[in-house]
């Protein structure tokens, strides 16, 4: 589960802000995903605790999952056109 956490949403974020070959390097997106899922995962848990349900492992997961999610999608789409 770490990676889904620490890794996965900011490198999807990172994919679909920079579609081709141009932008960070492995090592700085490495380090850019660790530090945007950080931020990530604390803007999402600002948004589920001032929502009705409040902040429990099913409603964190939720948001990660449909976040992850939409930037994968974003980023396949970005990436297809860019190749197109």
């Amino acid at each position: 589960g770490i990676p889904f956490v620490f890794i996965f949403p900011g490198y999807t974020l990172l994919a679909a802000l920079f579609p081709g070959g141009d932008g960070p390097g492995a090592l700085e997106r490495l380090m850019l995903s660790v530090g945007l899922s950080v931020v990530i995962l604390i803007v999402g848990g600002l948004f589920l605790n001032n929502g009705f349900r409040g902040i429990d492992e099913f409603a964190v997961f939720a948001y990660l999952f449909v976040f992850v999610t939409a930037m994968s999608i974003l980023a396949s789409y970005r990436r297809w056109r860019a190749a197109a």
